[in-house]
């Protein structure tokens, strides 16, 4: 039986991290998240994200920052919700950046 899954931008293959790349891009044309770095929820994220477990993500890199402190490396996001497995996508279309490539492994429950 599986409890979580884990979702991460690194390809299983080779170890190398994979684009993640959703802008925001505030009234005066700046990005609302500083670049290399991890945006979380609706300030940072009001435009452009994906949304797991219900927690917008955007930004240049893929972390839970309502849950981690450095938004500067890319950390594997867990979904522990039960039922389906819905990753949500929002884009406005006006400037989205390059869009992102994700891996899951399910999580065997402990």
């Amino acid at each position: 039986m599986f409890c979580n899954v884990v979702i991460t931008n690194t390809d299983a293959a080779n170890g190398r991290e994979n684009t993640f790349q959703l802008v925001n891009i505030a009234k005066d044309g700046s990005s609302l998240v500083p670049p290399d770095q991890a945006g979380v929820e609706v300030f940072s994220c009001p435009d452009d994200f994906i949304a797991i477990d219900f927690v917008r993500l955007c930004g240049e890199r893929l972390n839970d920052g309502s849950l981690m402190t450095d938004a500067s490396i890319n950390q594997p996001v867990t979904y522990g919700s039960a039922g389906p497995i819905v990753i949500a996508v929002r884009t406005d279309q006006a400037t989205v950046g390059r869009g992102f490539n994700l891996a899951y492994m399910q999580l065997v429950c402990t």
